[in-house]
């Protein structure tokens, strides 16, 4: 098994993340559950306010719409 080589360029990067938080706020709607839903081809009920998510799916919630300038 090869090992991954990270480059220290990368780990200064990461590293200046250490220590910072970010807080963002988003309405939960139902469209991009249907959404996943149907990607991934599952017959999910539609959701309702309090539907509880399967793991991970709060993903395609809480997106950064900054720019990276």
């Amino acid at each position: 098994m090869e090992l991954m080589r990270i480059e220290p360029q990368t780990i200064t990067h990461l590293q200046e993340w250490l220590g910072k938080t970010e807080s963002f706020q988003d309405a939960v709607t139902a469209a991009p559950v249907r959404a996943l839903s149907a990607t991934l081809n599952r017959d999910d009920p539609p959701p309702s306010k309090g539907t509880f998510l399967p793991e991970l799916w709060h993903w395609l919630y809480f997106l950064s719409a900054r720019t990276s300038i």
